[in-house]
């Protein structure tokens, strides 16, 4: 089993084919939805992490090559500008602000009018 720094490397390596193809195989789509669930549950912080990884949970299956790399792209950024995009503190620059971004920021805003934790929703599911 490949554990995450492997799932980097080999991300690595598929990205320059991928980006001329524009499209991901199946065995690379699930590289990246590994690494994407990794890095959002490993944030740094407990709020980041149940935040970014609730969502990240609920979406990432269902999502095509496009959207998971806008997703893995926006992971690179830090959580407090993260936060600042989805409170409308900060506008976001042009190439992180999508689709992706504006289901984080509903999803954020959906889970603080609700005032639930992701250990409730998991629960309830």
């Amino acid at each position: 089993m490949l554990g995450p720094a492997d799932d980097n490397v080999s991300m690595k390596q598929a990205a320059p084919r991928a980006q001329a193809l524009g499209e991901l195989s199946d065995i690379e789509l699930d590289l990246l939805r590994r690494r994407i669930r990794f890095r959002a549950w490993h944030r740094g912080t407990s709020e980041a992490d149940l935040l970014i990884g609730g969502f990240v949970d609920r979406c990432v299956d269902g999502w095509a090559g496009d959207e998971l790399q806008m997703l893995d792209r926006l992971l690179e950024a830090d959580d407090p500008i993260i936060d600042d995009w989805i409170q409308g503190r900060r506008m976001a620059p042009a190439e992180y602000d999508n689709s992706v971004l504006e289901a984080l920021r509903r999803f954020c805003l959906a889970s603080m009018r609700r005032g639930e934790s992701h250990d409730q929703r998991s629960h309830r599911e």
